[in-house]
């Protein structure tokens, strides 16, 4: 399983989808990084904050290109690498690959590739973000007067508040870890559609994000609708409750796995 997830790993790092989404992501936080400098270029060293507050994950500018990633988040997730599976059997690729190694072996490696390929490529341009930001502005916020901003705008219903308090660093990280996930689970939950209802390659993308913004349309007419939708759901300040986090992540795995089990049966009746 090993060497076939490293084929499929390979495989993934050469297709043209995978390097278009990793630059696009690399391009649209430069250019948050580059936007936040601009806009306080300037300014008096007491408009400052710190280089974690003035990454994409929190400054408000930087927070508004960063919507617009997590507006599209199941469609660049699944662009990825999420309808190899459809591309390996139309090319004939598949019969080569399974008659090599056991096909319930080969769907599985696939999948994990597919997690990790696009953790990674939302992982690192997002890291890139914040290492920027810590290395470009100050260490400490001098809009506060170096008085942490929780302090001043402590806000209790951000669901990590208290990690941002505790630790801004870990803070940063395990948001860009968050998204990364969510992304991750999306690209998942294609590459299971695909394997059960896919003959194209633009159907598990395309039933993916309908899904995401049918969802979200429907939460949004809900009171406080704005609190449980998947947009808000992946914010670094998202104020949703925690049972709530993970049980949408729960729903979206479990939903995921069952797609996964049903062809993995099919395959072992097959056999």
């Amino acid at each position: 399983m090993i060497t076939l997830i490293k084929m499929e790993l390979r495989n993934c790092l050469n297709r043209k989808q995978f390097k278009v989404m990793f630059i696009v992501l690399l391009l649209l936080v430069i250019y948050s990084f580059i936007d936040t400098g601009l806009i306080v270029k300037g300014m008096s060293l007491s408009g400052l904050r710190s280089g974690y507050e003035m990454s994409i994950l929190q400054h408000p500018y930087g927070q508004a290109i960063l919507m617009t990633i997590l507006f599209v988040l199941p469609l660049f997730a699944n662009i990825i690498y999420s309808d190899s599976y459809i591309i390996d059997v139309k090319s004939g690729i598949y019969i080569y690959i399974t008659t090599r190694s056991k096909k319930n072996v080969y769907i599985i490696s696939k999948a994990i590739a597919v997690v990790v390929s696009t953790f990674i490529t939302f992982c690192v341009p997002l890291g890139i973000n914040v290492i920027l930001s810590i290395i470009t502005f100050p260490s400490i916020s001098y809009e506060t007067n170096g008085v942490p901003p929780y302090i001043i705008e402590y806000n209790p219903e951000e669901l990590l508040n208290w990690l941002r308090i505790q630790n801004p660093l870990v803070f940063s990280l395990v948001a860009i870890a968050i998204i990364s996930l969510f992304a991750s689970l999306y690209a998942l939950l294609g590459y299971a559609i695909s394997l059960n209802f896919g003959r194209n390659g633009l159907i598990p993308i395309a039933f993916v994000m309908l899904a995401y913004l049918v969802i979200d349309t429907f939460i949004s007419l809900l009171p406080n609708g704005f609190h449980y939708q998947l947009t808000n759901l992946v914010l670094p300040t998202t104020t949703v409750s925690a049972p709530y986090f993970f049980l949408c992540i729960f729903l979206i795995l479990l939903l995921s796995v069952i797609l996964l089990l049903r062809q993995l049966y099919i395959v072992s009746e097959n056999i």
